[in-house]
């Protein structure tokens, strides 16, 4: 829609009182921090109200954003609070993290998108070790870097609530993934990491892998867009051939080459992974047939993507051949490499091929 803020301050101002709304939502609206002040007067009035306040993409800068925490600050009803796309800097990042320090209500937390820089992001991260509520922080896309990692690696280390963190394009480098991957060899909460466009080399790749030897909690992992290449493929895949929880695993446009996929299909002959992304790893038929040869062999795998790739008709045909030995895979996504419109047409029928993006069949 196009509510601006004389628009939604009306809106809110007629459900305020509401004491069975669950979800406020005003998502992709500009409706700036005028209407920001609005909504935190609801939320004063009536602190039972809302569990639920996506206020995403609202031009919300730090005058509104101080101004909602003010409210927050008393309410116990807000349970999922959504600032994702907004222009949030350091005042509001600020005000954001006393709130986290007070309140035992919020569990989730989106500040994906904002203008947060580093020395703001600290403050949030070290708010966490004061926090019992939080279990989703989703702060990637902000100008992060390296040290609020270094933080967060501390703090994750003795935090046995978060379960769900992203960090994606957060410029933390090596260097803070070293130190997530010490907290990882401790922590026993965290399901869901998204490390993804971090400008991870295969330093990074082999201390996330020594934290999988011994982790048992972490159950998706995406470290699409970095910049690790076979080596740290090779000691990765190892770890995760051994990993009895990781389900679900993202290394979409790194450079792993035909080696690095040899070595991701001898580890899925024994992992529990249900679900493998490899979308632009640039292999071609070496490792286009190392993982055909491993297909009927992988016991849990349920959707292997391949798109974007330099995989031909006569790799279609092995990958096929492979599939037809395999019981458990549901989807083969094949989309955009060099494979004939012949060949498509031929195999369309096939029910664990798709070439669009689909859900997993039930």
């Amino acid at each position: 829609n196009h509510i601006g803020h004389n628009g939604a301050v009306s809106l809110v101002d007629c459900v305020k009182s509401s004491g069975c709304l669950k979800q406020v939502s005003l998502q992709g609206n500009p409706i700036g921090d005028l209407a920001a002040w609005a909504i935190a007067d609801a939320l004063a009035a009536n602190p039972k109200a809302w569990p639920h306040l996506s206020l995403a993409d609202c031009q919300i800068a730090d005058a509104g954003a101080i101004t909602l925490c003010e409210a927050l600050r008393g309410n116990r009803a807000v349970r999922r609070l959504d600032l994702h796309h907004n222009a949030i800097q350091m005042t509001g990042a600020t005000a954001i993290a006393e709130v986290l320090m007070v309140t035992s209500a919020i569990t989730h937390l989106d500040l994906q998108h904002n203008d947060i820089m580093a020395s703001a992001m600290d403050t949030i991260l070290r708010a966490l070790s004061m926090n019992e509520s939080l279990q989703s922080l989703l702060i990637g896309n902000n100008l992060i870097g390296c040290q609020p990692a270094i933080t967060l690696g501390r703090i994750l280390r003795n935090n046995d609530r978060l379960q769900v963190l992203s960090l994606a394009y957060s410029r933390i480098s090596d260097s803070g993934v070293v130190a997530l991957a010490y907290a990882l060899s401790a922590n026993r909460s965290l399901s869901e990491l998204n490390l993804e466009g971090n400008q991870i080399f295969d330093d990074g790749v082999l201390a996330l892998a020594d934290a999988l030897k011994s982790n048992r909690s972490v159950r998706r992992l995406d470290l699409a867009e970095n910049r690790f290449g076979t080596e740290g493929c090779i000691a990765f895949a190892s770890a995760v051939a051994d990993n009895p929880v990781l389900k679900s695993l993202t290394l979409a446009r790194n450079r792993l080459g035909n080696q690095g996929i040899a070595e991701v299909a001898r580890a899925l002959r024994r992992a529990a992974l249900v679900h493998v992304d490899l979308t632009a790893t640039w292999f071609s038929s070496p490792g286009a047939q190392a993982l055909a040869d491993a297909l009927p062999q992988s016991p849990a795998l349920r959707e292997l993507v391949l798109a974007e790739n330099a995989l031909r008709n006569q790799d279609a045909d092995a990958l096929v051949a492979g599939l037809a030995s395999n019981p458990v895979l549901r989807r083969l996504d094949l989309t955009s490499n060099s494979i004939s419109a012949d060949w498509h047409t031929a195999h369309t029928s096939h029910p664990g091929i798709r070439f669009n993006v689909v859900k997993l069949d039930p």
